[in-house]
């Protein structure tokens, strides 16, 4: 008597889609009916009725979860969170005013200083030896000298 197999491409399917944890359980039921229905009728029809348990098995409870992170929505919560701040700086005109010039205040000068400083230290580096370069600086007062005809 010929040994007869399972079909290949239903049972490769199935274990594409099927979780992890449910394919070990779920596979041997389908064997064991599949060799139930082979004993009791042709090898044909216990691959068409694998197939149609597979197909059947195709459901939300069981495919296996996508590898991509499910995005929450925080629209609600973000508009919410606008709708209240646009209030806020309506109700107290103010307040956010001075909040508001004094936070663009900050950062203009972080900015102007961060800016001075990369200055300050990327002098001279264009030259080839310029770590071993000093810069001579003199400070004191200039002197004119006025004629006696002016």
């Amino acid at each position: 008597m010929r040994k007869s197999y399972p079909p290949k491409y239903p049972l490769r399917f199935f274990r594409w889609y099927c979780h992890p944890e449910y394919v070990e359980d779920l596979e041997g039921d389908l064997m064991e009916r599949y060799e139930r229905t082979i004993e009791q009728s042709l090898p044909r029809k216990a691959n068409w009725n694998l197939t149609k348990d597979i197909i059947k098995l195709f459901r939300p409870g069981i495919i296996r979860p996508l590898g991509i992170t499910r995005i929450i929505n925080n629209n609600a919560m973000i508009s919410n969170y606008l709708k209240v701040g646009w209030r806020n700086l309506i109700k107290n005109k103010g307040y956010s005013a001075l909040n508001i010039g004094g936070l663009a205040l900050g950062v203009t000068v972080a900015i102007l200083v961060g800016l001075w400083i990369v200055d300050e230290l990327s002098f001279d580096k264009h030259y080839k030896n310029y770590a071993r370069m000093a810069a001579v600086l003199q400070h004191g007062t200039i002197c004119v000298a006025k004629s006696g005809n002016r």
